[in-house]
């Protein structure tokens, strides 16, 4: 029992330690070679998709008279030799409609790949697969089938380059055998399951973060089963193509840790016998010569521990059994070192051009962060991007396509100043990363540079290619210290000069981002990013709802989250806010039908108008247009109008609202008592009811005289008061004490989407 608890204690627990981290490393090993397979094929489809000549082929297929023109274009394309260079198995188009307009399901003569492919076929293609992808413009993931993997990726097929009607879908499949995944990840089990199995006697759970692109891991684990032997296994959970079960990968423990174990306790018992048979006149020869080299494998295990991955101890000079723990530990050792360096290549570099990939350059900026220092570094990101590498791919295909981009790469690689690497990010995008330049102006030379070195034609084969880059460049640390928020104004920048005739380079300034931003927000509003988010206005004597008040909020695909107040002045300012009102409006009045056939009673629906909108004489019949479209009752709206705005010699304003007004349409004074005309305001304009700032709700505990008299000044004038930014009870007893008002505040409720107001108040 002693020599038990003693061996568990110096080297076994040390022993599990070190499977731990090598079963986690195993994980991630998994989950990056799944993630960069299937981000490879998604990427692929969605090439083909929303390729022109795609859409053409499908419009082709279907005209009986061109259909020999159809078929010139899947033997061009569709040939095996273009499938195998892109290494996919399958390849299915549909029509719109969902039938089948052409199918390859691998070689025939491979009888057993070609049945599991139409086997996945019959599954895959269902009414449910289609009405996600419409919903999501996309499905990828993974299928597990007769000990292979499937990566799948089914997208619409659009015109306009992605950005027109859809006219069919495609579908392009993959396939990986467990033979070939074991001889990246050996000795694993793959099965299906409908959900994830609880498991019992876990000794340690450790949720393990993964960063992916197109994996939904639902859990990655490692657990501990406390047994005579333990066993360490490594689950990772992750939903399949049709998002309905799992696909379990589990890893269990080797059977050289096992023996490893077992070989460490025969060797302690035998420790055991010797120290009861040998007297103790021999316990210093047994200290010098046993111990000693006890100690050094412990320290050797404990350096394992650590990562350092040589062999840290000499060789024993000794035939007995520490010579089988050492070669157990050497075996260990090398295994341990061979997965770890083969992990860090194929998660940290881009497989096409061998140059990092995005999570080795993050890796490289967050060291250099790590030991920055603000007298001493600067550094400077440079953004390049192939000026219209989408037409090359159109006209050469893609496989003269990627032959540019490792040109292009080798011709950075040479061009390269000190202290400099670079990286390709995705697609056609590039990242130089020069650390400790010299001044800006060096930079700007190297970058001048670089599109000069690039205009020489790209010799690939029998052509000679003319490409052009466009430069984006930022500073770290003047610019920002993140590397997200510097991606994005390194993106900006780059757009700049696309907009502005390409072929060249430009730093980025804050400028760029409110030029950016305005034109972003049409094609925020086209591609259906910005949404609408709706705040409750409740009765504190009733608690029922009276209103809610329509806020408008936008996540942009290459700007991130933007603050409303943010664009909602770029916008005022670039002019785009009337297109942006337009669709605020529309927005609102459709939810509000929709609504009222679902019988869910919201009295009123506040929107915000801009004064800009109010100038333009066509305001009130784009609105009065809506409303017979929508069939939206004028009593259920409120436009809010800020009073920090003049409206001297404003005649248009004065109509607009007088007209608005007529309709039924309450008007609103927003953050009344703020501004410096509120009771011009109430003289001029027909005005319902005033909104009070959150300012005065911040200090009505302390002081509620002006409160007190927006209340009596509301009251004279039969007005009706909304107090916004209430936050808890006893600002809420206050304003009941002081008169009658519906309150908005996060007392209440954060501002909800649909479906949560829904929720919680139907």
């Amino acid at each position: 029992m002693v020599v038990n608890v003693f061996c568990q204690k110096v080297i076994i627990n040390t022993i599990i330690d070190l499977e731990e981290v090598r079963i986690n490393q195993r994980i991630d090993n998994i989950v990056n070679f799944l993630d960069n397979e299937l981000s490879t094929v998604q990427s692929i489809c969605n090439d083909y998709s929303n390729w022109n000549k795609m859409h053409e082929y499908i419009i082709l297929k279907t005209d009986d008279i061109k259909n020999e023109y159809a078929k010139k274009f899947e033997e061009e394309y569709f040939a095996e030799v273009n499938m195998s260079y892109l290494k996919l198995n399958s390849i299915i188009v549909l029509d719109k409609d969902g039938n089948l307009i052409y199918e390859s399901l691998g070689k025939k003569d491979d009888s057993n790949s070609y049945e599991n492919i139409k086997h996945i076929k019959y599954k895959i293609l269902n009414k449910e697969i289609f009405k996600s992808i419409s919903e999501e413009r996309y499905r990828a993931g993974i299928i597990p089938y007769e000990n292979k993997l499937y990566f799948i990726s089914m997208n619409p097929i659009l015109e306009d380059n992605g950005s027109g009607q859809n006219v069919g879908f495609l579908l392009m499949g993959r396939e990986i055998t467990k033979e070939k995944l074991e001889k990246i990840i050996p000795k694993f089990i793959i099965t299906e399951s409908n959900s994830i199995t609880s498991k019992e006697n876990i000794k340690t759970y450790i949720s393990l973060h993964s960063d992916t692109k197109n994996l939904e891991i639902s859990q990655k684990s490692i657990s501990i089963m406390e047994d005579y032997i333990p066993n360490i296994e490594g689950d990772i959970y992750i939903k399949d193509f049709e998002n309905n079960s799992y696909i379990n990968f589990k890893l269990s423990t080797s059977e050289t840790l096992i023996n490893t174990i077992n070989m460490t306790r025969i060797l302690f018992l035998g420790i055991l016998v010797l120290y009861v048979i040998i007297i103790v006149s021999t316990w210093t020869f047994l200290n010098n010569s046993f111990m000693s080299k006890i100690n050094n494998i412990v320290k050797s295990i404990s350096k394992l521990k650590k990562f350092s991955l040589e062999k840290q101890y000499k060789d024993l000079d000794t035939h007995d059994e520490l010579v089988i723990v050492e070669n157990q530990i050497d075996t260990l050792v090398k295994e341990l070192n061979n997965h770890y360096k083969e992990i860090v290549i194929k998660s940290n570099t881009d497989e096409l051009t061998g140059l990092y990939n995005r999570v080795g350059f993050n890796k490289e900026f967050e060291i250099y962060k790590d030991n920055f220092n603000k007298e001493n570094n600067k550094a400077a990101l440079l953004f390049l991007d192939i000026d219209k590498f989408k037409n090359i791919n159109d006209i050469y295909g893609h496989k003269i396509g990627d032959s540019i981009l490792i040109e292009l790469a080798n011709r950075i690689s040479k061009t390269l100043i000190a202290n400099s690497i670079v990286a390709r990010t995705s697609g056609d995008e590039f990242v130089i990363f020069v650390k400790d330049y010299e001044d800006k102006d060096h930079i700007k030379e190297f970058a001048n540079n670089l599109v000069k070195y690039m205009n020489k034609p790209f010799k690939i084969g029998r052509y000679s290619i003319k490409a052009t880059v466009s430069i984006g460049i930022t500073f770290y640390p003047d610019d920002s210290n993140n590397i997200n928020d510097l991606m994005v104004q390194g993106d900006l920048a780059m757009y700049n000069v696309k907009k502005n005739g390409r072929n060249n380079y430009v730093e980025y300034n804050s400028y760029m981002k409110k030029l950016v931003t305005g034109i972003s927000i049409s094609e925020g509003i086209k591609y259906k990013e910005l949404y609408m988010v709706y705040q409750p206005q409740i009765n504190p004597k009733t608690g029922n709802i009276e209103g809610v008040e329509s806020l408008v909020r936008w996540n942009s695909n290459t700007l991130g989250f933007v603050a409303p107040n943010e664009f909602i002045n770029i916008a005022e300012e670039t002019g785009t806010i009337h297109e942006l009102g337009n669709f605020i409006i529309e927005e609102v009045f459709k939810q509000i039908n929709i609504w009222e056939e679902m019988e869910f009673n919201i009295p009123k629906v506040s929107i915000n108008i801009s004064p800009i909108q109010l100038m333009n004489k066509n305001f009130y019949s784009n609105v009065n247009e809506m409303l017979e479209k929508y069939k939206v009752s004028t009593d259920k709206i409120v436009f809010e109008i800020t009073e920090n705005f003049a409206i001297e010699n404003q005649k248009q304003i004065v109509d607009n609202l007088n007209a608005i007004y007529k309709s039924g349409i309450d008007i609103y004074l927003d953050d009344f008592g703020k501004g410096y005309s509120a009771l011009g305001y109430l003289e001029k304009l027909p005005i319902s009811g005033v909104k009070i700032d959150k300012q005065f709700m911040d200090y009505i505990c302390e002081n509620d005289k002006i409160i007190k008299m927006i209340f009596t000044l509301a009251e004279s004038l039969d007005l009706n008061v909304v107090a916004e930014g209430v936050e808890n009870n006893e600002q809420k007893e206050k304003l009941m004490n002081i008169g009658s008002c519906v309150i908005q505040g996060y007392l209440y409720s954060k501002p909800l989407s649909v479906k949560e107001l829904e929720t919680k108040y139907i």
